[in-house]
């Protein structure tokens, strides 16, 4: 849900799937990587949609990406 995080933690949301897309190459690489839509990664990067869960999982597992850090409001920070 959109209203749990403030601007900032959707701003930083974005900006890692903005930086991802550009260090994988485009859009399309990101989601291949992934395993979601390039629509999905659009939507995320225009902050229409938010990554669920699993994506913030697998950004924490490949990329060293804080889940906590994506999505503050459904990971608790240790």
């Amino acid at each position: 849900m959109l209203t749990r995080l403030t601007t900032q933690e959707r701003e930083n949301i974005r900006e890692v799937f903005i930086n991802l897309s550009k260090q994988l190459g485009n859009q399309n690489k990101l989601a291949i990587a992934l395993n979601i839509s390039r629509q999905t990664i659009s939507l995320i990067i225009k902050g229409k949609n938010l990554p669920g869960a699993h994506i913030c999982l697998l950004l924490e597992t490949r990329y060293g990406i804080k889940k906590e850090t994506l999505r503050p409001d459904i990971f608790t920070i240790n």
